[in-house]
């Protein structure tokens, strides 16, 4: 996979990653429970904000972070290894 690729790969993983984040801390203050004839019920969920913000796209930000990170760490060293051989 090209470095390009990785790059915009892990920026997708990102972002993705951030909007389940923040979708999950805002949908996790209430709990909606449907009733037998139809109707709901609406209960507050007092937790913490790190158990809120605390689901599965905090793993996958960090490794599309990750990711990118590491893709542009080795298109640097690349550059400086072409530079010193040269």
């Amino acid at each position: 996979m090209s470095i390009r690729n990785q790059v915009l790969f892990g920026l997708a993983l990102l972002i993705v990653g951030l909007v389940k984040a923040f979708d999950h801390s805002l949908a996790a203050g209430t709990l909606v429970i449907p009733m037998c004839f139809g109707g709901e019920m609406s209960i507050s969920v007092d937790t913490p904000i790190w158990q809120r913000l605390h689901c599965w796209g905090c793993y996958v930000a960090a490794f599309g972070f990750a990711l990118m990170a590491h893709a542009l760490t080795w298109r640097v060293r690349q550059k400086a290894r072409a530079n010193i051989l040269s």
